[in-house]
């Protein structure tokens, strides 16, 4: 048995809409403003959903089994995150009240490279979700 603790996957297609790089994107693509919540402090792991179906593939071809963390393991900001995507999407950043306090979600992903030895996270791109928006 395989257990794949996935940190936050991003990437084109996603429909949920979480509040991260996916919401972030979208609301710069549909021409508003990208949404911080608090000072945008609070730390997540964001993964591509690339990374995560190359390692899911490699865990399940080499029938690797336990508990496994699938993340990157650098967590940023939401802030960065924002900055991110205001980068490459001009779009105004504004600021909302947090509604819930500040938890950070970082990663200890020692177990998955001792088992994925060739995986290199990917920097953050939002260029496959710029390219499948359909406005």
């Amino acid at each position: 048995l395989l257990i794949a603790r996935l940190s936050q996957v991003y990437g084109a297609g996603d429909t949920h809409n979480a509040y991260g790089p996916c919401r972030m994107v979208r609301q710069a693509l549909e021409g508003g403003p990208i949404v911080v919540k608090g000072k945008g402090e609070e730390r997540r792991d964001h993964i591509h959903i690339r990374d995560v179906v190359a390692i899911l593939a490699d865990l399940i071809d080499h029938e690797v089994t336990g508990i496994l963390n699938v993340a990157t393991g650098s967590s940023l900001s939401f802030l960065e995150v924002a900055n991110k995507a205001h980068d490459v999407l001009p779009s105004s950043i504004e600021y909302e009240e947090r509604q819930v306090p500040i938890k950070h979600r970082d990663f200890d992903i020692s177990r998955l490279l001792e088992v994925c030895p060739w995986y290199k996270p990917s920097p953050m791109s939002f260029d496959d979700m710029i390219e499948n928006h359909h406005g």
